[in-house]
């Protein structure tokens, strides 16, 4: 274990993470070899006292009194025989000005540590940042020291806390919903890789900036493994239980990102499965607002992130549009005691960028809370969130650890259709007055049942799971890997109608193996990392038809040479056309089968329908793809301030060949055919899924991802 202090930090405490949680603990140097708990996940913790320390002094042996007789009585086995004529004794010489002014120098930094000790101390009291940059092992200890700020009784009861205390908790509460991969309209990121890590990095920061206890946020996405789905019942009953079950002193917040939608003059908020021209599919947001309205709570808050957009992932399906002028209008006329945090205006999108995958909201609201600690001291305050938003819009400069941006400068380089971005955090509302005073012995307020529920018959889940394992495919553009779908998100037929999908028949037919191949074929040339039933034929096939990860390139970055360059784009031109010939091949081969479809169970006459127009949106892809590289070669795109390349965004218009264009057009005929054969059927879903993902291709500036 490393030492909690080194002669580099002489303070008085210490930023610690915890081994389990991550969570940053603020430890005073009276705590180190003290138990103490985790104010996060609970967790029992102990800081080692550092190993090292200033060099003790050793004292000589003392002299024994003297005796009448003048010498010193000193056992006999150890007497020394006196000298007659003892040498002289040499003077210490005086000390010279050099030794004088190393003395003061030591006096003046022994002075400083004990300064800096002060003031550190100070700020522990004050819950202010302290040396965020160090950190200390922690090893599994017992209970929590003696010296506490929180004591718990018999009955559980709080006693004593002091409220400027880093580990005191808050009367506060939050439900963060974020989602991803949306069904039917353009995907999101709450984080790299359409990741969780970015909404739970925000539930870390309101734990740490303001007081909010662990215990009292809960999590709901679609990239939590194994959590809770963001499907429409599941997001209605989180949000109204979190809000019914909030005390009266309690501060409540509800977090969403997503999609937000207008129809026919009434604001809507989008679910996994949300259609966002379907009304019945989607979560009024006047329902919304009601529930809060409703809560006992004497603080209620409505984050809205709504109208996201990423310019380097671009319009794969519906959604991201600038924020319609009614929405925002509905949003910021909340009910009496309602706050509402809009994450842009009018005309504008809530923006993710390459530098900021989780968001700009909510990393410039992270950043914020990182730098300032508890900005108020009394736990029956309501959070600032105006003065919170004006930090995020503006940024922090002054008694900033760091520097934060302001909004217009990390959006400097962003460009939409050609044009400059703009993105204003609004805020409206205030908490209203209920005069309910802060009481730490009341128990906390339960959190939501947010178990994964499943309501249906069980040989349609089991049904629901078969298909997505045996439809396993990439995505058909390069380097954007979708979130994954799951059983519970799909409609799940009754025992009557999978009865007539049961039947597996004979897998060694030569459709059967047909079909096979060409999945195969599929992930080899995706570059993607394939399921393992199919590793050993898609790294045969890499092998044999030499595909790489650079066949199908996303990003280019700013070439040094230029003539160097358009030679590589011309060679990666060539290259693709390897990749045209297989899936066209693969395409060719299931047209000449089709004879034999009739005699195959009804479950792969489906496949082999979705499959084959997965076929044909891959070759219109790639016919798309090759212009887009055309285009590169013949005029590098404009590359704005901060970037080092161009990555290759989605567009809802296909600028490519018209046999590009005529592939989608018998793509979409094919995926019509199969919702209107099977309707309400997990083909139903996946095919009006890719029928609302676009195929177009645009060039875009971006960074290099790492």
């Amino acid at each position: 274990m490393a030492d909690a202090f080194s002669k580099d930090n002489p303070g008085n405490s210490v930023t610690v993470k915890c081994p389990a949680c991550q969570h940053v603990v603020v430890v005073p140097s009276a705590w180190l070899g003290k138990p103490f708990r985790c104010t996060q996940c609970g967790k029992n913790l102990q800081v080692r006292a550092p190993r090292t320390g200033p060099v003790p002094v050793v004292s000589p042996p003392p002299i024994a009194p003297r005796q009448a007789g003048g010498e010193n009585q000193v056992p006999q086995e150890f007497a020394v025989p006196r000298q007659e004529n003892p040498a002289p004794r040499k003077r210490r010489p005086k000390a010279s000005v050099v030794h004088w002014l190393m003395l003061a120098l030591i006096w003046l930094l022994a002075a400083g540590m004990l300064v800096s000790a002060f003031i550190t101390s100070r700020m522990v009291k004050q819950n202010e940042p302290v040396s965020p940059d160090i950190r200390a092992e922690l090893s599994e200890a017992g209970n929590q020291p003696e010296d506490s700020s929180q004591q718990t009784g018999k009955s559980g009861a709080t006693k004593g806390v002091n409220a400027r205390s880093p580990t005191a908790h808050f009367p506060r509460r939050a439900l963060l919903i974020a989602i991803n991969e949306y069904l039917y309209a353009n995907p999101l990121q709450q984080g790299a890789a359409n990741s969780w890590k970015g909404l739970d990095k925000l539930g870390r920061a309101l734990q740490v900036g303001l007081r909010y206890p662990s215990s009292q946020i809960a999590h709901i996405s679609d990239a939590i493994p194994g959590g809770p789905i963001p499907l429409k019942k599941n997001l209605e009953k989180a949000i109204e239980e979190f809000l019914s079950l909030s005390r009266k002193q309690d501060s409540a917040l509800v977090w969403f990102t997503g999609h937000g939608a207008v129809i026919e003059g009434k604001a809507y908020l989008a679910p996994l499965e949300g259609d966002l021209s379907q009304p019945s599919t989607l979560i009024p947001l006047d329902w919304v607002m009601e529930k809060l309205k409703s809560s006992p709570a004497r603080q209620k808050v409505l984050v809205l992130d709504v109208f996201r957009f990423n310019p380097v992932i671009g319009q794969e399906r519906p959604g991201s549009d600038p924020m319609p002028e009614n929405f925002e209008k509905l949003a910021i006329s909340p009910p009496a005691g309602v706050e509402v945090v809009l994450g842009c205006g009018k005309g504008q999108n809530s923006f993710e960028i390459d530098e900021a995958p989780m968001g700009l909201l909510p990393l410039a609201l992270y950043e914020v809370l990182n730098q300032i600690i508890s900005m108020d001291s009394e736990p029956q305050n309501p959070v600032d969130w105006g003065r919170l938003l004006v930090q995020v819009n503006q940024g922090m400069n002054a008694n900033a650890r760091r520097a934060i941006p302001p909004l217009a400068e990390r959006l400097e380089s962003t460009k939409r259709d050609g044009k400059s971005v703009e993105m204003l955090v609004q805020h409206a509302g205030k908490p209203a007055e209920n005069g309910v005073a802060y009481d730490p012995a009341e128990p906390a307020a339960p959190m939501p049942d947010l178990a994964r529920g499943k309501t249906g018959e069980k040989m349609g889940f089991e049904l629901n799971g078969q298909v997505l394992r045996e439809l396993d495919l990439p995505p058909v553009k390069r380097g954007r890997m979708g979130g994954t779908l799951h059983a519970d998100t799909l409609p799940v037929l009754d025992a009557k109608a999978v009865a007539a999908f049961i039947e597996k028949g004979d897998e060694g037919t030569p459709l059967r193996k047909a079909m096979l191949q060409s999945q195969v074929d599929l992930w080899a040339l995706s570059g993607l990392e394939p399921p393992m039933a199919l590793k050993e034929g898609v790294m045969r096939v890499r092998q044999d038809k030499k595909i790489t990860l650079e066949t199908l390139v996303d990003f280019y970055g700013k070439p040094a040479n230029e003539t160097r360059f358009k030679e590589d784009v011309e060679r990666n031109q060539k290259q693709v056309a390897t990749i045209f010939a297989l899936v066209e091949g693969d395409l060719e081969t299931l047209k000449e089968l089709a004879d034999g479809l009739e005699k195959e169970p009804l479950r792969y006459q489906a496949h082999f329908q979705f499959l084959k127009a997965r076929l044909e949106a891959q070759i219109a892809y790639l016919y798309e793809y090759q212009s887009a590289l055309g285009s590169i070669r013949k005029e590098l795109p404009a590359l704005e301030k901060g970037h080092s390349g161009w990555r290759l965004a989605s567009s809802t218009k296909l600028r490519g060949d018209r046999a590009g264009k005529q592939m989608e057009k018998d793509r979409n005929a094919d995926l019509k055919k199969l919702v209107d054969k099977y309707p309400n059927s997990p083909w139903a879903v996946l095919a009006r899924r890719d029928m609302l993902t676009s195929l177009g291709l645009e060039w875009q500036s971006a960074v290099k991802r790492e």
